[in-house]
């Protein structure tokens, strides 16, 4: 059965890889050529859930090391400028395939993005982890993000930290 699962994981990363790269295509940008062993390791991930983070780690590792990581929001620019999670950028979706945008990604923190339901940050995942980045995606989106901060016990000093 495990075999199965990964085969559909596999099947997806493909999918993936095809999207972006008439995504890239569209938009005058190019995707480097992706070994099929690397294809089917990041699809792997995908099913081993090793491509989320959780709110509550986010949130540890933005008051103990926030120098570690680098949190990217690719939700429309009117929501990011509502509420967002304190020191965010805010990346247009429609370019998270561009050479531009990957190649100003840092190399040397953990990438953290996250949209409404993580499902733009699922893809930005797939395209940034083949082109060699640390990335992970926010479980759960903003919306999971705006429920468990408001509990979290040190919240309040991270916004503080954040001013």
């Amino acid at each position: 059965m495990m075999g199965k699962i990964t085969g559909i994981w596999t099947v997806f990363a493909m999918m993936m890889l095809s999207v972006a790269s008439v995504h890239a295509q569209t938009v005058g940008s190019s995707l480097p050529d992706v070994p099929w062993e690397t294809i089917e390791e990041t699809g792997n991930q995908l099913l081993n859930k090793q491509s989320e983070i959780s709110s509550d780690e986010l949130i540890e590792l933005l008051l103990n090391s926030p120098e570690k990581v680098f949190v990217v929001d690719l939700r429309d620019s009117i929501d990011a400028a509502g509420s967002y999670i304190p020191g965010s950028v805010v990346l247009p979706y429609e370019k998270i395939y561009s050479a531009e945008i990957i190649n100003k990604l840092p190399d040397d923190r953990l990438i953290v993005a996250y949209c409404y339901r993580a499902q733009r940050s699922a893809k930005a995942w797939f395209a940034w982890k083949l082109a060699g980045k640390e990335v992970k995606s926010l479980m759960g989106g903003f919306g999971a993000w705006s429920y468990r901060a408001a509990d979290h016990p040190e919240f309040e000093k991270l916004i503080e930290s954040s001013r």
